[in-house]
């Protein structure tokens, strides 16, 4: 029942003025005085992983950045993602040190179909254009079509939702791999794409989110 309003929504943007989702300012659709008063997800605790190296995450899942993600991924915003990807891109670059290569965060195949784009695939571009880096979307499958997130509650709950839901094919074993999500909460899906691509060999990877739920 979405996709009417979402395909509705991304026409009138395309027609009309970028306005920035947090502020309303015309120009762009995240506005530079937002992006520099929105929350860090430093302020938030970030769980040590045996299974991800380290966890980049410019901000909190508030505010403007909030608004961003929703824009993105429920009302077909694509144009949002070079603004999404700038900040990820400047806090990757801080934090992990190349080479390395990119990796989206796969949707299955069902869900792809019904919204009509991986908003994660669409951040990755975006973040590998920026710095340069390679981006590899041939590697992680999504196996299983879990129901989202959002609708379990603990984390115990979330690592079982996603147990076993991806597939990794023959990824690099020479160079760090940087898994991208746009929203993280508890790490499940990002820990449990890093397992398979750890299972398939290999020997480093970081997750990547433009904003942490807390």
């Amino acid at each position: 029942m979405r996709i009417v309003p979402s395909f509705l929504n991304a026409a009138l943007d395309l027609l009309l003025p970028s306005r920035c989702v947090g502020c309303g300012t015309s120009g762009s659709y995240l506005c530079a005085e937002c992006l520099a008063t929105a929350e860090p997800a430093t302020t938030l605790p970030l769980r040590p992983s045996a299974l991800l190296a380290g966890l980049v995450v410019p901000f909190a899942y508030a505010g403007a950045p909030r608004n961003a993600v929703r824009r993105l991924k429920y009302s077909g915003l694509r144009a949002i993602a070079p603004s999404m990807a700038e900040p990820m891109a400047e806090a990757l670059a801080a934090a992990v040190q190349s080479p390395f290569v990119l990796m989206p965060a796969p949707l299955h195949r069902k869900r792809l179909r019904q919204r009509g784009y991986n908003q994660t695939e669409l951040l990755a571009r975006e973040v590998s254009r920026n710095l340069g880096v390679p981006l590899r979307v041939d590697v992680l499958t999504r196996k299983r079509d879990t129901p989202p997130q959002v609708s379990t509650r603990s984390r115990a709950e979330r690592m079982l939702n996603m147990a076993n839901a991806f597939h990794a094919d023959d990824p690099p074993v020479d160079e760090a791999i940087v898994i991208v999500d746009d929203v993280t909460t508890t790490g499940a899906t990002l820990e449990a794409a890093a397992r398979a691509l750890r299972n398939a060999g290999a020997s480093q990877v970081y997750g990547l989110a433009f904003c942490r739920e807390a």
